[in-house]
């Protein structure tokens, strides 16, 4: 299997993790604001995710912890965007905050296979 398609392969998985991890939170817990319901989605997914793609998609055997110090930073870097991009639409859009953040993720993960594979697995196929 190509890269390309393991990392849509994983990409759909932790998506759709993700998304699953922030309803649950957000439905279950409907007072709090964007941010923390974010935060502990995020939080959940970052694990999953660094998982699925180090074995997965990028197939990685190089030191585990600085890897996963980049991966962090990036997923970071992810958290910022998408907590600014969660908070920005919430007066443009009238929609619930759980669709805005279905367009925003979908939207993240397209930017970071390339934050991915030049960043964190430096990966140069």
């Amino acid at each position: 299997m190509r890269l390309q398609s393991r990392y849509l392969f994983a990409g759909v998985w932790n998506t759709l993790f993700g998304i699953a991890i922030f309803l649950v939170v957000s439905l279950g817990l409907p007072g709090w604001s964007d941010g923390a319901v974010l935060t502990v989605s995020y939080s959940l997914s970052v694990i999953q995710s660094h998982f699925s793609q180090r074995r997965f998609v990028w197939r990685s055997q190089t030191p585990y912890l600085p890897e996963f110090l980049r991966f962090t930073t990036s997923y970071l870097i992810q958290f910022a965007i998408n907590l600014f991009l969660l908070v920005a639409s919430q007066g443009m859009f009238l929609i619930s905050r759980e669709r805005r953040q279905i367009v925003v993720f979908v939207f993240i993960a397209i930017l970071f296979y390339f934050v991915n594979k030049k960043g964190v697995f430096r990966v140069s196929q």
